[in-house]
C-alpha cells in the first residue's frame, strides 16, 4: 500500500533537454522551407498563368467559362 500513502512526496517529471540548432541546420531549414513555398506558388498560379497560343483577344485571356445559357 506505498502508493497510497498521502504523506509521500510525489515524484518530478524528468525534464528533456532542447537541442541548439547550429547555422549549418538552420540554413537548411530555410532553403527548403523557400524551395517549398517557390513549389507551392508554382502549382497555385495554375492554368490562368500560361502562355496561351489561340490568337484571340479576350478579358478571359483564352480559359473557357461556363456562359449563362449554354454555348
Amino acid at each position: 500500500m506505498g502508493g497510497l500513502n498521502p504523506f509521500s512526496k510525489p515524484s518530478m517529471p524528468k525534464v528533456e533537454t532542447v537541442k541548439q540548432k547550429t547555422a549549418e541546420e538552420k540554413a537548411a531549414e530555410i532553403s527548403a522551407a523557400q524551395d517549398e513555398e517557390k513549389r507551392r506558388r508554382t502549382l497555385q498560379a495554375g492554368r490562368g498563368s500560361t502562355m496561351l497560343s489561340s490568337g484571340t483577344s479576350g478579358d478571359d485571356n483564352g480559359i473557357a467559362t461556363k456562359r449563362l445559357l449554354g454555348g
